[in-house]
């Protein structure tokens, strides 16, 4: 119906890489390890406005993709404060990705921008239906020397052009005395979205529009099942799940792991808290394996299973599953499910569980990125920033399309406005203990072969007993595709 076709395109911020693919990054890119594991085993989105598609996409490449190097970071003049006679008539081109079926927030916070600001400043704003085409046509525009005066962006798309000096250090602008936002303005925002954008010494972009990775859990079901609390380790959670998988006869009930690259990374970023040290992956680090085991333990005791839908809400509220991960993009059409579903049940949206006690989530999304052009421009693309993160246009964000808000402050305005689902802000609550998907030009690959890997763990032909192999093939694999450095 319209409300799936709906939910399957805003979720370009859960499953954003970059190219369409029609098979799993694994076999595309090395099957021989899972031709030694099965063997081993004997195991036989243009035009419009953009939320990353639900659809796995990822950039299919013939050569080993290359980490952009650490820019070399020069001291940047302190940013003049212009009249707004200087600023007054200036044009801005904005692009971005939002598709065509889904109506454009983004779009109506520049029309207050364009009506509201002092200076006269007009945007225009340009969107792409799909990732590939934004980074095509931002390939061309570097060509041509014609860039666009902002963008939005994920670190892994603007690093390259970050390496070729077309970023702005927006440093300077955030310190201004005249521009800035101030010291207890930036306080108030989460440290997972502003420290995301900064490193060799640079802030290259400003938190943008985010989604969170986060676990449903059935509540009154575990209650049933004589649990009086969500887990809150990795050993509750199994527990649990198996205790869910029991009462259903041992082929469903437990934990269902949809595929979906967001899920996979936030398991591995709950044990591990991030995924990448000096400018390499830590696919070899043992909190990382240790997720990994986890996960073949839970499907190897039964307590995990695959659905075979895109969205199986029906299938959670009918108590096929204990345990549902879903981005927080999608929890209005879950709770419209739910709504429709005739179930009494109580749900409720916790972190993952790891082996502390510290359930965690993980945060991805994109960032406003400055380009090079006048002072003028990127003075006046700055003001637009600073009103696109704004309060208010966080809260239309949130209202409109479910993004997590940037601030405190914000996150108070949208709690007492009240009109998403409990889930959405008990998922809010927990951006104190996010963790940042890696910000690495590699990612938009490596996410993908995150994902292959843990459905590889939790398919029923994976042996359990040939761990260790899959560890040096996935480390090997990584280290091909990803050499270190950034």
């Amino acid at each position: 119906g319209q409300g799936a076709n709906n939910r399957y395109n805003t979720l370009m911020d859960k499953n954003s890489s970059s190219k369409i693919h029609s098979l799993p990054i694994f076999a595309l890119l090395l099957p021989v390890l899972l031709l030694v594991l099965v063997s081993c085993s004997g195991a036989a989105s243009n035009g419009g406005n953009t939320a990353d598609n639900a659809q796995r996409t990822l950039r299919i490449i013939t050569s080993t993709p290359q980490d952009t190097p650490t820019p070399t970071v020069t001291p940047t003049p302190i940013v003049p404060v212009l009249t707004e006679d200087a600023l007054a008539g200036t044009n801005l081109d904005f692009w971005y990705v939002w598709t065509p079926a889904v109506p454009d927030p983004v779009a109506e916070l520049v029309k207050w921008f364009n009506a509201e600001n002092a200076y006269g400043i007009k945007v225009t704003t340009q969107t792409f239906s799909l990732p590939s085409e934004f980074e095509a046509a931002m390939d061309e525009a570097a060509a041509t020397g014609i860039l666009p005066d902002l963008v939005l962006a994920h670190p892994y798309q603007y690093q390259p052009w970050v390496a070729e000096d077309a970023v702005v250090d927006l440093t300077p602008y955030l310190e201004s005395s005249t521009y800035g936002m101030g010291d207890s303005t930036l306080a108030d925002f989460y440290p997972v979205f502003l420290e995301r954008d900064v490193y060799g010494g640079a802030r290259w972009g400003f938190p943008g529009l985010f989604t969170a990775e986060v676990m449903l859990y059935n509540q009154t079901w575990g209650k049933d099942l004589g649990f009086n609390n969500p887990p809150s380790t990795a050993e509750q959670f199994q527990q649990q799940a198996c205790a869910a998988a029991e009462e259903s006869g041992g082929l469903e009930g437990g934990y269902m792991a949809v595929s979906a690259p967001g899920s996979a990374a936030a398991w591995l970023l709950s044990f591990a808290g991030h995924l990448v040290e000096d400018g390499r992956y830590l696919f070899d680090w043992e909190p990382v394996q240790q997720a990994f085991t986890f996960l073949a333990d839970l499907r190897e005791a039964g307590c995990a299973w695959s659905p075979d839908v895109r969205y199986p809400d029906a299938e959670f509220f009918d108590r096929q599953g204990l345990f549902y991960s879903v981005s927080t993009v999608e929890l209005p059409y879950i709770q419209a499910n739910y709504e429709a579903s005739g179930s009494s049940d109580e749900w409720v949206a916790i972190g993952y569980p790891n082996d502390s006690e510290d359930p965690a989530v993980s945060v991805s999304g994109r960032s406003y990125v400055v380009m090079q052009s006048t002072t003028e421009q990127q003075i006046a693309a700055w003001l637009l920033v600073c009103e696109l993160s704004g309060e208010r246009s966080q809260a239309h964000m949130a209202q409109t399309r479910a993004y997590l808000p940037l601030d405190e402050n914000a996150a108070i305005r949208i709690e007492g406005e009240g009109s998403l689902p409990d889930q959405w802000y008990q998922a809010a609550a927990l951006l104190e203990n996010a963790a940042a998907e890696p910000r690495l030009a590699s990612w938009s690959v490596i996410r993908s072969v995150t994902q292959d890997a843990v459905s590889e763990v939790l398919s029923e032909r994976f042996e359990p007993g040939q761990i260790s192999l899959f560890f040096n093939n996935l480390i090997e694999m990584v280290d091909d595709l990803a050499p270190a450095g950034e």
